[in-house]
């Protein structure tokens, strides 16, 4: 039995290892697989590692850490294994019913949208569900073996002829030390449903209007105050299941194991129902924390319970300190690691993005016509110039500008700019002229768009030409070609299914020459693309800055496991001149590639 826990300790931790890196690769589908904690739902932390598992990886490290000093001390040592198996053991306890009523609502949704029907999908669900109840059968089967082979410390005094036995006491260090803990793992867990528990009330009320729309998980959830509170009272209910069903079944909780130290009658004989009961419905009195230190400890009184020290076989707890600044060094290593593989596959595609902005503006410049619009750009630490410039004429390669300073109208963005340029530029205004081959030199190359987004500009009069009089170096941030079609494309809503991407939506506007939709071709064999709730050829709307169905066209592209985008779309302009346009996306950037053909 002792090589068999081993044995399973090293698969499960390996698996969980794999589930937190998984997030960053495109192999999503398998993290239920191979994830033995519920943790990456959790939105403790989210706001610093987004999707990176940092608090599962803390766990897995901890697990690792057990596996080695279990072995090293010939299967004694047993604390922080049953610490870990404890803490898997609950958190997946605590699912049953979540995976119930989602297996529910998942068996609907299908009904409402055949085509999420499959054998595959079943087949994974299933699948999926069997994976978890017998991580919940092997959990529990190893903590009820290793918690037999310890037993209570104890001391023998004697009084006269006869000798007792005296149980070891817990001390308030760990008695503090049970609570913190204990507190940190029921904070994590609660985090997890809360997030499970949030996207199922969503997914009940998209089934419950039977339609999907774009309203955000946030809003409906906060929206709805009944359903608000229904999710509270569950949630408020499992700290108290959290220490009655330990310390029923197993008489210590997650950091009890960690402590050594076991819930017991004063006579160190195993507490029954109403005591455990009794005791942890005394630990929800606002008053028991203080009770404790003052030395009354009102739920031990209470229910005639005692905290006795378990004796110890295994390590000391120096050498569990030193694990401690292992683990520590670890996690930064990984998290460092991690880190920086996230942070280049951003920049890889921020540099396509910007790639391809340096490709429409030169291919803009070098076909300028009156009325087209440039807006340069004076990167400064101590000011922000930036100017609106408006071709007013063309002569051989010289091209004379109308500019206006942003500042003026409070740096407004391109939509802005289009919508009222006829404002902008009503009265007489600066003009000035520059040679075509030296508006091409203020065109900057990708790496300086980086540096200006990571605010690693070291030398600002390096980027650009010196456009204006001012002796300042400008740089072009955009050139709008009135005479095309501008096209608005923004990312919308997801749909997502046992951790695939099913569904994406698209938003698409246009700012430019009037313009139709007449065409949509898909470039994945695996994906398919359609314009929502209409006809090809359709009039591309015009923004007006909201997403309502007359300002935007709806994009939707379907597919088992979309990881990013790649379709091409085919316009016709209002003058019967037809564009090409490629559409890159990636499901981990917001921005959206609009690549001309």
């Amino acid at each position: 039995m002792k090589k068999a826990i081993a044995i399973i300790s090293v698969i499960l931790s390996f698996l969980g290892l794999m589930s937190v890196f998984l997030y960053s690769f495109e192999y999503r589908e398998l993290i239920p697989f191979f994830s033995v904690l519920p943790f990456s739902k959790s939105e403790l932390l989210r706001e610093y590692f987004h999707d990176f598992g940092i608090v599962d990886l803390f766990f897995y490290v901890i697990f690792i850490v057990g596996i080695i000093v279990y072995l090293v001390s010939k299967y004694k040592e047993t604390r922080l294994l049953r610490f870990i198996y404890s803490v898997i053991l609950i958190s997946k306890f605590v699912f049953v019913p979540i995976w119930i009523y989602n297996f529910y609502l998942s068996a609907k949704l299908r009904t409402l949208h055949p085509e999420l029907d499959t054998n595959f999908s079943w087949i994974y669900s299933i699948l999926y569900y069997i994976f978890h109840i017998l991580i919940i059968v092997i959990s529990f089967r190893i903590i009820k073996y290793l918690n037999s082979q310890r037993e209570l410390d104890f001391s023998e005094k004697v009084y006269g002829e006869h000798i007792s036995k005296v149980y070891t006491v817990a001390t308030k260090g760990q008695r503090f030390f049970n609570y913190l803990i204990d507190s940190f793992v029921w904070l994590i867990i609660y985090s997890s449903i809360f997030s499970v528990v949030k996207n199922l009330v969503y997914m009940y009320s998209q089934i419950d209007s039977a339609a999907f729309n774009n309203t955000s998980i946030e809003h409906r959830f906060e929206s709805d105050s009944s359903k608000d509170f229904i999710v509270f009272l569950y949630l408020l209910s499992f700290r108290f299941v959290y220490y009655l069903f330990f310390e029923l079944v197993f008489k210590a909780s997650p950091a009890k194991f960690l402590t050594e130290t076991k819930v017991m009658d004063y006579e160190g004989k195993p507490t029954n129902f109403k005591g455990i009961f009794l005791r942890n419905f005394c630990r929800n009195i606002p008053l028991n924390p203080i009770t404790f230190l003052f030395g009354y400890n009102l739920h031990d009184n209470w229910s005639a319970t005692e905290v006795f020290q378990e004796k110890r076989i295994g390590v000391s707890g120096n050498k569990y300190l030193r694990c401690l600044f292992t683990i520590i060094g670890v996690l930064v290593v990984l998290c460092l690691g991690q880190t920086f593989y996230s942070k280049h596959q951003k920049e890889s595609y921020q540099r396509q993005v910007y790639e391809q902005k340096i490709i429409h503006n030169k291919l803009a410049v070098s076909n300028l016509v009156i009325g087209d619009i440039i807006i340069i750009h004076h990167y400064g630490s101590n000011d922000y110039g930036q100017y609106i410039l408006k071709v007013i004429k063309i002569i051989g390669d010289k091209i004379y500008f109308n500019k206006i300073d942003s500042n003026d109208y409070n740096y407004p963005d391109d939509e802005s700019i289009i919508r009222n340029k006829e404002k902008y530029f009503f009265n007489e205004l600066d003009s000035f002229s520059v040679n075509k081959k030296d508006l091409s030199k203020a065109i900057i190359s990708a790496e300086e768009w980086l540096k200006i987004e990571n605010h690693e500009v070291n030398n600002p009069d390096g980027f650009g030409f010196k456009l204006l009089k001012d002796n300042k170096n400008y740089f072009i941030l955009n050139v709008i070609a009135l005479g095309k079609p501008i096209l608005k494309i923004e990312k919308g809503v997801s749909s997502e299914l046992n951790y695939k991407v099913t569904e994406l939506n698209l938003r698409i506007s246009n700012l430019g020459i009037s313009s139709k939709l007449i065409a949509v071709k898909s470039n994945q064999d695996d994906v398919s693309w359609t314009v929502d709730n209409t006809i090809i050829p359709v009039q591309i709307p015009v923004f007006r800055g909201n997403y309502s169905n007359d300002s935007v066209l709806n994009l939707k592209g379907k597919g088992d496991n979309i990881k990013n985008s790649d379709f091409t779309i085919s316009v016709q302009d209002s003058l019967g001149k037809k564009y090409k346009y490629q559409i890159l996306s990636n499901n981990g950037d917001s921005d959206v590639i609009i690549k001309p053909l």
